[in-house]
């Protein structure tokens, strides 16, 4: 089949598919000869947006214990298996390996990406300022084995 046939059946497919003969009276549908050729679809890959390093944060952890976080680590409600329940200040519910709290020039749901992995922006602290991220850990032994360190921060340019 030559390129013009195909042409022309696109042509009419388009047609038929937008309703161009809305007003006609209703016939039988054309039948088209199958095409014998069809190309593939072109990919279309997005480019990952660009990380850009932020220089380097001290990075400490905390837990939900009051040690970690004082008054707010008392009396918190427990869940089924009598874990405590984590408010964060943006009212999410803090997960290990998601929840960091970060000095407020971070809007909540910022993610930054630290030694390869990426972390959400969903908690505030009275002494994460500045240079300083907080990264959320599920019990205080988890908390104080990765201690206090320093590392590269990266945010994604959109």
């Amino acid at each position: 089949m030559r390129s013009r046939d195909l042409i022309t059946q696109a042509l009419i497919l388009a047609a038929l598919a937008f309703g161009v003969n809305a007003g006609a009276p209703k016939e039988d549908p054309i039948l088209l000869d199958p095409i014998p050729y069809a190309p593939q679809a072109l990919e279309v890959q997005a480019e990952e947006p660009e990380m850009v390093s932020l220089g380097e944060f001290k990075l400490t952890a905390y837990c939900s214990c009051s040690k970690c976080c004082g008054v707010y680590g008392e009396d918190r409600p427990r869940d089924r298996e009598g874990r405590p329940i984590v408010k964060t200040a943006d009212g999410n519910i803090a997960e290990q390996g998601v929840t960091v709290a970060a000095p407020k020039d971070f809007p909540f749901g910022t993610e930054l990406t630290i030694d390869g992995h990426t972390y959400t922006v969903q908690d505030r602290g009275g002494a994460i300022k500045d240079n300083h991220i907080d990264i959320y850990f599920d019990n205080h032994r988890d908390a104080q084995e990765f201690g206090v360190r320093y590392a590269e921060v990266y945010i994604k340019n959109k």
